[in-house]
């Protein structure tokens, strides 16, 4: 039985999923990391609007010179996050790559990174460099909610090529344990 039918408040639930992903996935984030994806998680549960985004638009809109606003770049990212992590199927259905979320989402907070205070700046340089390890944990999150049993293998191998997912490549290993998979070269041997 999960544990998350014992948790009282929603931050409990929230920790306690993440907790469970990280677990399951096998990555492990520090309370930082751990604490910006729960109150990611809790700021957009109510905003189903999000899902509508069309960030090649927003990113053009976010990213000019004079517009450059703290709130717009962190909610560009957490978006990014979001997509790459509990939606990537939407990548197919926008007619683009899970690592163009990833690239996105790594220069929000690239961007943050250095526009910010030290401390603030020090939180967004981690965020851009473990969006991937991020990304992994909401999709460990996302498959283990829904109890996803099938993946496809050509999804899981394209996000490891491109991202270097870890999560992909346990999943890979998963669905195929005799294949040798060079993760040097992100492929399988000729």
């Amino acid at each position: 039985m999960s544990s998350l039918l014992i948790k009282s408040s929603h931050l409990d639930l929230w920790q306690a999923l993440i907790q469970e992903a990280q677990l399951n996935s096998d990555i492990h984030l520090n309370e930082q990391l751990e604490s910006y994806l729960v109150f990611l998680l809790m700021h957009f549960c109510d905003k189903p609007h999000v899902a509508h985004s069309i960030l090649g638009l927003e990113f053009l809109e976010n990213f000019e010179p004079n517009n450059r606003k703290y709130w717009q770049l962190k909610e560009f990212g957490d978006k990014c996050l979001l997509f790459a992590g509990l939606f990537p199927e939407r990548a197919v259905r926008k007619r683009v790559t899970l690592d163009y979320f990833v690239q996105l989402g790594q220069s929000a907070y690239g961007m943050l990174s250095q526009q910010t205070l030290k401390q603030e700046a020090a939180l967004y340089e981690e965020l851009c460099q473990t969006f991937v390890r991020l990304m992994d944990v909401l999709q460990a999150t996302r498959e283990h909610t829904e109890q996803i049993v099938e993946t496809n293998f050509l999804a899981a191998l394209s996000q490891w090529q491109h991202t270097g997912s870890q999560y992909a490549l346990q999943k890979l290993k998963t669905m195929h344990p005799h294949a040798v998979l060079r993760e040097d070269k992100k492929q399988l041997p000729n």
